[in-house]
């Protein structure tokens, strides 16, 4: 009965959590945008989903975005804080990486036709529908696979948006990470459709004063 019950608390947990891919805190006081994210997985890739984490988390400070402040656009510093296989029950949202059978219909090659009217095939190897990450067998353990799928999954986008998703396996580089990251974390009064939580730490003394 007491498993049951657990089970059924983890099950209401995830659907709380699985609408969204990221939660993000904006601190005013230290000028930083951080992305949070867990991602979990029942194969038996922890090494390499913490390797694929750790490429994100080593970029923290490295980049920066731009907020807009009083009507000022301000330089804000972009921080990474993913996690593998935390306690689902934590406050961290939940992304969820399954690794599929190699052919699965979700990897079936795609055909393309670029800028110059040539057709192009290319290789799929993983998918994100933005909350769940599909991995090919042969790549489970392939860390820039991975990395590159928890980018999209945390809401970053690629650089050339006429590129597939499903391409340039090895590339966080290949992501528009200052302008994805200032577009997630400019509160516009609505809750971004990718966001569950949204959090502004140290807001600004003019903004506690200003008039309704």
């Amino acid at each position: 009965m007491k498993t049951t019950f657990v089970a059924l608390i983890m099950c209401i947990t995830f659907s709380m959590q699985l609408f969204a891919s990221q939660d993000i805190v904006v601190d005013h006081s230290n000028k930083t945008v951080t992305i949070l994210a867990n991602f979990i997985s029942s194969s038996p890739i922890t090494k390499s989903m913490n390797q694929a984490a750790d490429i994100w988390n080593s970029k923290s400070g490295k980049y920066h975005c731009e907020m807009l402040v009083d009507g000022k656009k301000v330089n804000y510093a972009i921080q990474f804080k993913l996690v593998v296989n935390q306690n689902p029950l934590s406050d961290t949202v939940v992304n969820v990486i399954a690794v599929l059978p190699n052919n699965h219909p979700f990897f079936n090659e795609k055909t393309s036709v670029d800028e110059n009217g040539v057709e192009q095939t290319n290789k799929v190897v993983g998918v994100t529908d933005g909350k769940t990450i599909a991995i090919s067998s042969s790549y489970k353990n392939n860390k820039y696979m991975l990395a590159h799928e928890m980018g999209l999954a945390i809401g970053l986008n690629h650089k050339d948006a006429s590129k597939s998703r499903f391409i340039n396996v090895r590339g966080f580089e290949n992501f528009e990470l200052e302008k994805s990251v200032s577009n997630l974390a400019t509160y516009n009064g609505e809750k971004h459709k990718t966001t569950r939580k949204y959090t502004e730490l140290g807001g600004l003394w003019s903004n506690f004063m200003a008039v309704k």
